[in-house]
């Protein structure tokens, strides 16, 4: 991979109101979080790049199927894809990619990052290539970020589905058991979700006709590791946390933009783990956070998978 100087990661603080809340929780990309014109980006490339790189790597070693799945997933909403992911990184890391355009439409991606050089004829199929499966897997192996691909189905009111994911740092849940499936199925074991399902078809139209927008989610986690897939690869163990180990902020960043040629959108979600030592440094924070684990209800403690530590965990930031 190459050597390229890279920013720090962004950081974000989803709960700095003190409360833990089930709500769409939408703003515009490009809202003020601090992070200066990182906030603007769809995708996010700092000096982490190669550990999100690299975990994608191990994760198609492993079993590709696990990872990267596909559900009626058809060329013209691949294309359309393809085409917003190039635009995107383009725009904005210019340095870091550059595309030769031929007048048919084909081309070349250059991506300084990986050394990768990805050709694609007029309707964006990937040309053959010694390590990647398709257009959408080439190209979600240059940025950070997972994806997923949901798409509306042409009859109004009939719902939507998960059209494809390539998800390699997914936060306890596997692509195999959501792929094909509708919005609100998807979300079904997220505790007080009701309260968006009722608004889902409002919401579907709204995050592919509109934004593109950003969200995030959080927990409390006892180690920094990407994939935390329910079944773990087989060289790791399970989570084991005796009280004493470091603990961290797990955030997602989850970026939304609409397709709306193709009655979809792609969902974004980039992972930051921050040590709770530098994030409880600050008082304000240690109390917002303290605050907010006190307001999950016991449902989404147990979701979280805090359900039985929290007592040690709100101990642990009271030590800090």
């Amino acid at each position: 991979m190459t050597s390229v100087d890279l920013p720090p990661p962004a950081f974000y603080f989803p709960p700095h109101k003190g409360r833990f809340t089930v709500t769409p929780g939408l703003f515009p990309l490009g809202t003020d979080f601090g992070n200066g014109e990182m906030d603007g980006c769809l995708f996010q490339i700092d000096r982490d790049y190669p550990r999100y790189y690299e975990n994608k790597m191990r994760c198609r070693a492993e079993r590709f199927g696990k990872y990267i799945v596909q559900s009626a997933f058809d060329p013209r909403t691949q294309e359309t894809v393809a085409r917003l992911i190039c635009y995107r990184l383009k725009k904005e890391f210019p340095a870091l990619f550059h595309r030769e355009e031929k007048r048919s439409g084909a081309g070349i991606l250059h991506c300084a990052l990986t050394g990768d050089a990805l050709a694609f004829d007029d309707a964006m199929n990937l040309q053959a290539h010694p390590r990647y499966r398709d257009a959408f897997d080439a190209l979600c192996c240059q940025i950070p970020e997972d994806i997923a691909i949901v798409r509306r189905r042409t009859v109004p009111g009939s719902g939507e589905w998960v059209a494809g994911l390539h998800l390699c740092a997914p936060s306890h849940w596997a692509a195999e058991d959501k792929i094909g499936k509708p919005f609100v199925a998807v979300h079904a074991p997220v505790p007080h979700f009701d309260r968006i399902a009722t608004v889902a078809e409002s919401l579907t139209d709204s995050l592919i006709h509109r934004g593109p927008y950003v969200r995030f989610a959080w927990s409390v986690t006892v180690d920094n590791r990407l994939n935390a897939h329910p079944e773990p690869p087989p060289h790791l163990g399970p989570e084991i946390w005796d009280g004493e180990s470091p603990l961290y902020l797990r955030v997602e960043r989850q970026t939304l933009h609409g397709m709306p040629d193709v009655d979809a959108y792609l969902f974004g979600i980039r992972i930051y783990h921050y040590d709770l030592l530098e994030v409880c440094a600050e008082r304000s924070r240690r109390d917002a956070l303290r605050a907010a684990l006190l307001s999950m209800s016991p449902e989404s403690q147990r979701y979280k998978g805090l359900a039985d530590r929290m007592p040690g965990v709100l101990a642990y930031i009271d030590a800090l």
